[in-house]
C-alpha cells in the first residue's frame, strides 16, 4: 500500500474528503477560518473536532467510552505520534454539520437526555442522534433514539389503539405532538432506512394529510416546509387508495365488489338498513370511504353501526372489525413494502445494530 507521503496531492484531496484526519495542534487555537463553538470549548479538553461551520474542544476520554470508532482512531493515532499526550489533536470532521454535534454533545457533556424523555418528539434532535450515531458507532447512542421513536410509531394494532385511540380526540384526530411531524417522522425512517416502522408511518400520513399537503409539503414552526420525496408521495396517494377500495370492498360492509354501488341489498338486511346503506353509498359519491377513517376503533364508531335492528347492527360492526384487522394485516403492501414478517415486527427487541447496517 502506497503511504501517504507518496500519494498524489489529487489522490490525498480524496482521502480528506472521505475519512476524518487527525493533526497535532499544539496551541488548541481554532483554525481562524472557523469558530469556537459557545457551549462546546472545554479549556481543558485535550482533543478538537473541528466541522466546516463550527470547532469543539471536549475530552477525548468520552469519545472514545462511547464510540469504538474513536477509541480504535485516537488510539492508533496516538501510537503512530506519540505527542499526542501533551498535545491537543484536531480531528476534522469536513462532512458532518455543527448542528449534528452540538446535539450530540449535548447529550454526553452534559448529561440532557430530555431529548430521549420529553414528550415533545424532537425529530431533528433524533435525526442527528442516529447520523452521527451511526457514522460513528455510538452504540447507545442509537438504542435510546432508535427506542424514542418506536415509542411514537406503533407494530402492532394493539399498539396503534394505545397510542391513537386511547382517548377521545375531537374528530378522531391524532394526539397533538405528532400533529405537523408527519412528514418528518417519515422522512427520518427512510433516511436510516428504519422499515419496520414505515407502514404505520405512511398510514399516519394519509390519516393526517390532505392530498394538497402530501404534494406541497407542510410548513415548520421555523418557517421551512416538510416535503416528501416523489416515491412517497407516489407510495402514498396509490396507497390511500387502495385502503379506500379495500374499506368498500370488506370492512364498511356497503358493498361486496369492486363496484362500489352493487350489491346494495345483502338478503339478511331488513328493509330499514338496505335504506339506511343505500343513502350512506350515496352520501358518499364516487370517492369512496376516506382512508384516514380505516383503523378507527370500533367503540368511537357504535353510533354508526346502529341500524333499524340489533341483528343488523352486530353483523356491521363484525365486518368492521374484521376489516380493520385485515387492513393493518396487509398495510405493508398497501404502501408497495415487505410484509410484516419480512420487515420484521420485533424491532423493540433489537439493538442500534438495525440503524448501524
Amino acid at each position: 500500500m502506497a503511504s501517504p507521503a507518496s500519494l498524489s496531492p489529487a489522490n490525498l484531496e480524496a482521502l480528506r474528503q472521505l475519512l476524518p484526519t487527525l493533526a497535532t495542534n499544539c496551541t488548541g487555537t481554532p483554525t481562524p477560518s472557523r469558530s469556537k463553538s459557545k457551549s462546546f470549548w472545554l479549556e481543558d479538553g485535550n482533543v478538537i473536532i473541528e466541522t466546516p461551520d463550527l470547532q469543539f474542544r471536549v475530552y477525548r476520554g468520552l469519545l472514545s467510552r462511547h464510540s469504538p470508532y474513536f477509541e480504535s482512531v485516537l488510539a492508533s493515532s496516538e501510537d503512530a505520534q506519540g505527542n499526542f499526550s501533551t498535545h491537543c489533536p484536531t480531528v476534522f470532521l469536513w462532512n458532518d454539520s455543527a448542528s449534528d454535534w452540538e446535539r450530540v454533545l449535548r447529550v454526553l457533556v452534559n448529561n440532557d437526555t430530555s431529548i430521549f424523555t420529553s414528550d415533545n418528539l424532537d425529530l431533528d434532535g433524533l435525526a442527528s442522534i442516529l447520523r452521527i450515531g451511526k457514522k460513528y458507532e455510538f452504540l447507545d447512542l442509537c438504542k435510546r433514539g432508535l427506542d424514542r421513536i418506536c415509542d411514537e410509531v406503533p407494530l402492532s394494532l394493539e399498539e396503534w389503539d394505545e397510542l391513537f385511540n386511547a382517548q377521545e380526540i375531537e374528530e378522531f384526530g391524532i394526539e397533538p405532538h405528532l400533529a405537523g411531524k408527519e412528514i418528518d417522522l417519515l422522512n427520518l425512517l427512510i433516511e436510516f432506512d428504519i422499515q419496520p416502522l414505515l407502514p404505520a408511518a405512511y398510514y399516519i400520513c394519509v390519516q393526517n394529510l390532505t392530498l394538497h399537503q402530501i404534494f406541497l409539503g407542510t410548513p415548520r414552526p421555523d418557517g421551512t416546509t416538510s416535503k416528501l420525496s416523489h416515491d412517497s408521495i407516489q407510495k402514498l396517494v396509490l396507497g390511500r387508495e387502495k385502503i379506500s377500495l379495500f374499506m368498500w370492498r370488506h370492512q364498511i360492509g356497503w358493498s361486496d365488489s369492486a363496484t362500489p354501488l352493487a350489491p346494495l341489498w345483502l338478503p339478511h338486511q331488513c328493509g330499514g338498513c338496505q335504506h339506511d346503506r343505500a343513502g350512506a353509498v350515496l352520501d358518499l359519491g364516487s370517492q369512496g370511504p376516506n382512508p384516514r377513517g380505516a383503523l378507527f376503533h370500533p367503540n368511537k364508531l357504535i353510533p354508526l353501526f346502529k341500524r333499524k335492528c340489533l341483528d343488523c347492527s352486530e353483523k356491521n360492526a363484525e365486518r368492521y372489525v374484521q376489516g380493520r384487522i385485515r387492513i393493518w394485516n396487509d398495510l405493508p403492501s398497501s404502501f408497495d413494502l415487505p410484509s410484516w414478517e419480512e420487515l420484521g415486527n420485533t424491532l423493540r427487541s433489537t439493538d442500534s445494530q438495525m440503524v448501524l447496517n
